[in-house]
């Protein structure tokens, strides 16, 4: 890219559009105060106005403008200056008069006192002002107008930096343009042009100065307070319309109408939006194409126009041959882009005169159009080649060494050979391979809990092996990559008497995946929509993250993401005053569609679920489609990054702490395994040690228990069917038992009070239809904590600490061991009643 430089143009009057050029960097368009620093050298000349007043004391504004020999150079001297006389009448500047004004009128700077004297050579970059006028249009019926160009200064009053007249009539003073600017159908073919300070460059060069050297800056000189203007502030455009000339003590006076005022960003507001053009890696011809940041400007557009703009790009590529030392424009072509704003753009340009030609050079203009109020940005670039013989109108054959002879081929039939096909013919065999489609499969629910899928029950999720988790909001974790990333979340919802519903999500409008960026506004990802991907009737929403949205996500410290509605009527409201894409064409749904920023502010997204309602027709639960809402939020990482173990779903300490259903006699600790322990001798080891006794604070006092919350009747009632539950999910004999009668599981926690009667007394009835199975369920649960003679399915003995499981010699009465009655107390007695073994 040889060079790239910044246009803004703005529509002053209905025949006079201003273009601010920012200084184009590296390299902007610098000279010095004074001689040493290479020439021309460019001074100043500041006057003070003590003519206008306010409350009876001189205003005292100062105007800034070049001096007089520095016209060519800048255009914005005395020469053209006006001086501001009242509100609305101005007087010129013009130095070539016998006595010039300011010299004439003592509340203004005489010419002696006029220049600013700089101690040390400065250098000072310009912005670049032109104001385009009408075709065929000289003012002619106005006096003229008068432009001025505004700093806000420290002290809160405006330095003026050009205050030109331009008058009627005066079309010898302006530069026809070769290439004209259009507009509509207004085409511009002259203008004017002046230099005036960069306010950006002045502001960096006063803030890098010392603090004795500060008042010695150009800002510091041209400023009224002496210490340079307000950092970031808007440059203030004026424009008055000349309505009639009088004589005042013999110098011209303007009777002026303010026409219009309006603010200018001091710096290039679109700095990241830039035009390539270049050769193409993998053919031969040149890509162009708009840039934001480096990339493809596909999601700067798309934001913009998603928030009321409406813009698209105009592109110009010319064909400059030189022949000697003349530059001739061959080829002009154009463009307009409207979609597809993250592909390249292809050009093969043709030489006319590739053997006379030295080089040629391709001049890109990408002009970016907001149709909704016709501003334009203009960017600039352009590619030179000495290749000039490779693009010549005609394509140079290859040259073989030796000519390709010609083959005749005749239609004749040769002597066929046999082939045998054996007897038993090979069945062809079918190879399913299968891809994993999604790359994040979450199951997610309404609660702040996480939950357990079983069925058609939901339980609090404890974190055994064969559930199925639920991630309750903020639980659930995704992994972002820097590719495409797929995500696929199911949504539950939990009822009160402990089933499950899907939410069915056809009604509640489109959905989205939501992140947010460093400076609070939300990027996302639609929803995929197709039923054999993701069915929003059965809860199940899929999302695609695609790899230039994934990058950008990776730079977020907001490590949130949130799963949002939007009602349907909304949605297609807001389309149609926003989208420009047409709904006839898939290809413009596709990229209309693709990730870009929406318009609602940070505010917008509550961290909360939004309440579900129940739908009496269909059964099943749905999301309310009346407003905007987060359906559910979560947590992303990095790719290489492990899942935080503080919130392990399955543990508050934050170590993983799952339970090992087996029907074995040994449990895993740690690298080791150990013996299998009854669950009285843990409770009473627990008890010895005083603490870690569910149930039991630190303080010695008791809580609530469930049995006594609930009453024996509800409580027997809910063992039962979460007992029920587990059988359905598959879950053996033992790691039921094990489950509700061994202190340190979740179960017994649970159900607080529970003993082994109180589960006797629930299950009872519970295992009459299952047969043979239900009867040995309830001869293990007899079983469970007994030693009995000939029964090695008891657990180690009780008595005196051993160790070793009872064998068949040993024919003597259960020793039963003091036996806790839940939460954490003890009884003294053993149970009574309940199943006992056969064989006792």
């Amino acid at each position: 890219m040889a060079y790239t430089t910044t246009s803004k143009y703005i529509q002053l009057t209905p025949y006079l559009v201003l273009e601010y050029m920012y200084a184009a960097q590296p390299n902007p368009q610098t000279y010095n105060v004074n001689t040493g620093g290479g020439n021309p050298t460019v001074g100043f000349n500041k006057l003070i106005n003590g003519i206008l007043e306010y409350k009876g004391s001189p205003t005292n504004e100062v105007q800034i403008f070049n001096l007089n020999q520095n016209y060519v150079t800048t255009q914005n001297t005395a020469l053209n200056n006006v001086v501001k006389t009242s509100e609305n009448s101005f007087i010129p500047l013009n130095p070539n008069l016998i006595v010039p004004y300011n010299d004439f009128n003592p509340k203004l700077t005489p010419t002696a006192n006029l220049e600013i004297s700089f101690p040390d050579n400065i250098s000072v970059v310009y912005d670049t002002v032109r104001y385009h006028i009408l075709q065929g249009y000289n003012l002619e019926n106005i006096d003229g107008l008068i432009i001025s160009i505004s700093y806000l200064d420290q002290d809160l009053s405006y330095v003026t930096f050009s205050q030109i007249e331009l008058s009627s009539g005066t079309a010898q003073n302006y530069t026809l343009d070769p290439n004209p600017l259009t507009i509509g159908s207004n085409i511009y073919d002259k203008y004017f042009q002046i230099l005036v300070p960069s306010l950006v460059d002045m502001n960096n060069q006063y803030a890098a100065a010392s603090y004795p050297n500060k008042p010695d800056t150009l800002a510091g000189k041209t400023s009224r307070s002496g210490r340079g203007y307000v950092t970031g502030s808007p440059m203030r455009i004026s424009v008055w319309q000349i309505d009639d000339t009088t004589q005042v003590n013999g110098y011209d006076q303007y009777g002026s109408t303010l026409y219009a005022t309006l603010s200018l960003e001091s710096e290039d507001p679109f700095f990241n939006v830039g035009a390539y053009i270049g050769s193409a890696r993998n053919g031969d011809y040149f890509e162009y194409f708009a840039t934001d940041s480096g990339g493809f400007i596909e999601n700067f557009i798309l934001f913009q126009n998603s928030i009321g703009n409406q813009y698209y790009i105009d592109h110009k590529v010319e064909t400059v041959e030189q022949i000697g030392a003349a530059f001739i424009v061959t080829n002009n072509f154009s463009t307009i882009q409207t979609t597809a704003f993250d592909v390249p753009l292809l050009y093969r340009p043709i030489v006319r005169y590739p053997s006379v030609a030295s080089g040629f050079t391709l001049r890109y203009t990408m002009t970016l159009v907001n149709s909704v109020d016709q501003s334009r940005l203009v960017r600039n670039a352009s590619f030179t080649s000495l290749d000039t013989g490779r693009y010549g109108p005609e394509i140079a054959p290859l040259q073989l060494s030796v000519f390709p002879q010609t083959q005749k081929i005749y239609n004749k039939l040769a002597n066929q050979s046999s082939i045998s096909v054996p007897a038993n013919t090979l069945v062809p065999r079918e190879i399913i391979k299968y891809q994993n489609v999604f790359v994040e499969n979450n199951t997610v629910n309404l609660t702040m809990s996480n939950l357990s899928v079983k069925g058609i029950t939901i339980d609090q999720a404890d974190g055994g092996v064969t559930q199925t988790i639920s991630y309750g909001l903020g639980q659930a974790y995704i992994r972002i990559s820097p590719f495409d990333n797929f995500y696929k979340f199911t949504f539950y919802k939990r009822n009160a008497n402990g089933t499950m519903d899907l939410l069915d999500l056809t009604s509640s409008g489109t959905f989205k995946l939501v992140f947010i960026d460093n400076k609070n506004n939300k990027l996302f990802a639609p929803s995929i929509v197709g039923n054999n991907l993701a069915n929003a009737a059965k809860g199940e929403l899929a999302f695609k993250v695609d790899e230039s949205l994934a990058n950008q996500i990776l730079t977020f410290t907001n490590r949130r993401f949130y799963v949002s509605n939007q009602p349907v009527v909304a949605q297609s409201s807001k389309e149609s005053q926003t989208s420009p894409f047409s709904k006839l064409s898939s290809v413009k749904e596709r990229f209309a569609k693709k990730s870009l920023s929406p318009s609602d502010s940070i505010q917008d997204i509550q961290l909360a679920g939004r309440g579900s309602t129940k739908d009496n027709s269909q059964g099943t639960a749905r999301i309310s489609g009346s407003s905007s809402s987060v359906l559910y939020y979560g947590n992303w990482l990095k790719d290489n990054e492990p899942v935080p173990a503080a919130f392990s779903p399955f543990n508050t300490s934050g170590s993983f702490s799952p339970i090992v259903p087996s029907s074995s006699s040994f449990q895993t600790s740690g690298s080791k395994l150990t013996p299998i322990q009854s669950y009285w001798q843990q409770f009473q080891t627990s008890q010895a040690g005083a603490t870690g006794i569910s149930g039991i604070s630190s303080g010695g006092v008791q809580p609530a228990r469930a049995l006594d919350i609930m009453g024996i009747a509800a409580f027997k009632s809910a063992i039962a069917s979460d007992v029920q539950g587990k059988v359905d999910s598959g879950w053996a004999s033992s790691q039921i038992i094990d489950y509700f009668l061994n202190p340190s599981s979740v179960g017994f926690k649970l159900y607080s009070g529970i003993t082994k009667q109180i589960f006797t007394d629930a299950v009872s009835g519970l295992f009459g239809s299952y047969g043979v199975s239900g009867q040995l369920f309830m001869d293990e649960l007899a079983a469970y904590g007994n030693t009995q003679g000939g029964l090695d399915t008891g657990g180690p003995a009780a008595q005196g600490g051993s160790n070793a499981n009872q064998s068949g010699s040993d024919s003597g009465s259960p020793n039963r061991p003091t036996f806790p009655s839940g939460g954490g107390s003890t009884n003294t007695r053993p149970p009574s009643g309940g199943y006992r073994p056969r064989g006792n």
